[in-house]
């Protein structure tokens, strides 16, 4: 009765519209956004987005993937972004892979950083543009990274 039951109907879609975490909320455990996501609060556990803020006042302790890393808050863990931006308030201790790096002056980095020319993988879900209609595109996780679970409500 509130499902659709074409194909497109899976839970995998691209809202179009950013999730924000607020400043007093504490999420532990697997974030996954297949578009935009902004943090505020803190976050310990593994952050997947295609477009990822991490604000000046925000902490995250984990592992973050994402297409377009902007860090302007504490990262505690490696990173591994195609375009990474870190703003002059970032604080990072952990490894960070990327294809293009942006650095303020101010930021703090301790770990190492590193240039992968031949493409950082991500998830299709992440790494592909939205459908027309929505929905993101099918396929299976890059390696060493986890693929979103998804399941479809039963319909009687």
């Amino acid at each position: 009765m509130w499902f659709r039951k074409d194909e497109d109907a899976g839970p995998a879609r691209r809202s179009g519209v950013p999730s924000l975490t607020s400043a007093d909320l504490l999420i532990t455990g697997k974030i996954v956004s297949l578009s935009e996501l902004q943090i505020e609060g803190r976050v310990e556990g593994e952050v997947l987005a295609g477009q990822l803020i991490i604000g000046e006042g925000a902490e995250v302790k984990g592992w973050v993937l994402g297409a377009d890393v902007t860090v302007r808050g504490c990262v505690i863990g490696n990173i591994r972004a195609k375009r990474l931006h870190l703003a002059a308030s970032a604080r990072v201790e952990g490894d960070m892979e990327h294809e293009s790096l942006s650095v303020e002056v101010g930021a703090r980095i301790e770990g190492s950083c590193r240039h992968v020319a031949s493409g950082i993988a991500l998830p299709d879900e992440i790494a592909a543009p939205p459908k027309a209609n929505g929905a993101s595109a099918p396929g299976t996780s890059a390696p060493g990274t986890a693929q979103p679970e998804t399941t479809r409500p039963e319909t009687a």
